[in-house]
């Protein structure tokens, strides 16, 4: 049997547990990188410091020590007298022992998560975190870092650029934006009447530097060709606050006087700026990552239409395109009645795969949020005997996560070559408005591409950590 004081001085170690004082040496500090999950991650590490830094959760450590010698004493002794007072009685006290001196070394002590979102330009420090769950969490997390750099190695597009096709998401949201554009609803609707009325002697003489051709496929700029409407023999209505009737201005005076000055202006931007923020993820109070949703806005000129530009210059086509679209279906509801049919069937095709790609990044967040929550009450086992297998379920936990990185990583890359295989499509028609209303069709159905490969990504990783 075990000796009374061998027993004293386990219970002394689990009821002095509250007053041991972890070593600022020992303190962890530790990176973790998270691709479009910042917010949840964060709120997750929060809420383990904060179970941890109270004093009621180091009561129940002790309990659970009471409690794990107790019932490990009566199963030794059970044991021993089914064996005839053979066998070893003192494991369980051995365990119970290391898993006091693990929960002293690793957990009391607390260091620094730097929580870190390269695809959003997002970071918090969270302190007061378990070194054991910074070591374990921080390492798991650099190994599937280390793979995501393995892959980005023979990539030209960088995976924290797209994960998830974030690119995809803000050329649909700037598409799909139904304020019609701009957030003045006067200026939207003084850019369908110029189009509308300024257009139609525009295309009848040669000398206009105007023509459909170069509407459809045939430019970089609809801001330029639409300044080759501008004429004062033409008139048109502008609107505004002031003038909610309209008021009659030659085309030329439209242009010179109200439109281009209004369409030059960046602040005229900035609601529609972070409403496509905003739908992709980004917070758009943010500096940080409202720069990076700039940046990634003005890669698009490149990657999916071939132009020059910074994110003005996309956001200003996508605008006068959606105008000039509106302005069109006007003449002719029929045209919009088909578009808005095979709209309709194209996402109902799609929007299963569309919608997996938009909410699984959120849902892989939440398990890690889950699988972090469920921490403390794993650690509570580390002074029972359980402790191997309380070890083991927080290692394999990690495990899956770490697989789910990866294979998302790996996965990402097909679904990216065959995205920009449909953006070829684009590419033949410029910046043209044939190119800005295929924009759409385009980034859905690449974000369908995104959502099968990540939930083949899912499959993946419960297999190999299974």
């Amino acid at each position: 049997m075990l000796s009374r004081s061998l027993l004293t001085k386990l219970l002394g170690t689990g009821f002095s547990i509250g007053a041991l004082t972890p070593s600022p040496a020992m303190a962890l500090d530790l990176d973790y990188y998270t691709y479009n999950g910042f917010d949840q991650t964060v709120q997750a590490f929060q809420r383990i410091a904060l179970i941890f830094g109270d004093n009621e959760y180091l009561y129940l450590v002790g309990v659970a020590v009471i409690l794990g010698i107790v019932f490990a004493a009566m199963s030794a002794g059970v044991k021993a007298l089914a064996n005839n007072g053979n066998g070893n009685t003192w494991s369980w006290a051995l365990m119970t022992l290391v898993g006091v001196l693990i929960f002293r070394g690793l957990v009391l002590p607390t260091g620094t998560v730097h929580v870190y979102d390269p695809t959003r330009n997002a970071y918090q420090a969270v302190g007061g975190v378990p070194d054991l769950v910074v070591f374990v969490a921080g390492g798991m997390n650099l190994a599937e870092r280390v793979v995501v750099e393995l892959v980005d190695a023979s990539a030209a597009t960088p995976y924290q650029d797209t994960a998830g096709g974030i690119n995809f998401q803000m050329l649909l949201n700037a598409m799909n934006d139904h304020s019609g554009g701009f957030e003045d609803y006067y200026l939207n609707k003084s850019i369908r009447s110029y189009y509308t009325d300024c257009s139609q002697m525009a295309l009848i003489p040669p000398s206009y530097n105007f023509d459909l051709n170069q509407l459809k496929s045939g430019t970089t700029n609809l801001f330029a060709l639409l300044a080759e409407l501008r004429s004062p023999a033409d008139f048109t209505e502008w609107y505004d606050t002031a003038n909610k009737g309209g008021i009659p201005v030659s085309c030329e005076v439209a242009w010179d006087t109200y439109l281009q000055p209004a369409l030059s202006t960046v602040a005229n931007y900035g609601a529609m700026l972070n409403t496509v923020c905003q739908k992709s993820g980004f917070n758009p109070t943010d500096a940080n990552q409202l720069a990076r949703c700039q940046t990634l806005l003005g890669q698009q000129n490149v990657s999916v239409y071939n132009v020059a530009g910074d994110h003005i210059h996309f956001l200003r086509n996508a605008a006068l395109a959606t105008a000039i679209a509106a302005a069109l279906q006007d003449e002719n509801p029929d045209i919009g009645l088909r578009a808005l049919t095979n709209r309709a069937v194209l996402t109902e095709g799609i929007g299963i795969a569309q919608a997996a790609n938009e909410w699984l990044p959120t849902v892989r967040a939440t398990v890690t949020a889950i699988v972090l929550g469920l921490f403390p009450l794993l650690i509570v086992f580390l002074v029972t005997p359980l402790a191997p297998k309380s070890l083991l379920a927080m290692f394999g936990l990690l495990s899956w996560l770490t697989f789910w990185g990866i294979t998302d990583a790996v996965m990402h890359r097909g679904a990216l070559d065959l995205a920009f295989q449909s953006v070829e499509e684009i590419q033949r028609h410029n910046m043209g408005l044939t190119a800005m209303i295929l924009t759409q069709e385009v980034a859905t159905i690449s974000l369908a591409f995104f959502g099968l490969a990540r939930v083949m990504g899912v499959m993946r990783a419960s297999v190999l950590s299974g």
